[in-house]
């Protein structure tokens, strides 16, 4: 019963709002998809055209915290070509710059320092090895943004 009260009332809330212009606005909503271009609005606002510096940063949390390239970038893929579209700049120039910037978070990844200091028998040594990585990664992140940054 709680299936078919719930499908009528999405009924009537669609209903209504057809009437009212926002149909699109409720599939976009129930499909996920809105979060992405808030969050987008919100980074472009934030940073205006600046924001091509901070793409590859994103790809490097993505890839700090997920351990993984290719989550960064299926997690945040469609964010940058959202901000792209805000700040009018290339899609493809800030998809390279999260693929970019996910490499460089791999570099400082638990996961994968965890990894190295055992196939290198330096358990214990992941702190100090993190701390040593950090000015590598940003250095590399850095360099990302700017070349990003003039040719977007």
């Amino acid at each position: 019963m709680g299936a078919v009260c719930c499908t009528l009332e999405y009924g009537k809330a669609v209903k209504e709002n057809f009437y009212h212009g926002n149909l699109s606005g409720e599939f976009v909503h129930y499909h996920g998809y809105g979060r992405y271009d808030f969050i987008a609005t919100a980074l472009a606002v934030a940073t205006g055209s600046l924001y091509p510096l901070f793409a590859p940063v994103i790809g490097c949390l993505g890839t700090f915290i997920t351990g993984s390239d290719t989550s960064s970038n299926i997690l945040f893929g469609k964010l940058q070509a959202n901000v792209a579209g805000h700040i009018q700049v290339s899609p493809d120039w800030l998809s390279a710059a999260n693929t970019v910037g996910a490499t460089g978070g791999k570099i400082i990844s638990p996961q994968s320092i965890a990894i190295a200091t055992s196939a290198g028998n330096q358990q214990g040594k992941e702190g100090e090895i993190l701390k040593s990585a950090i000015p590598y990664a940003l250095a590399y992140v850095l360099i990302t943004g700017v070349i990003v940054y003039i040719f977007s």
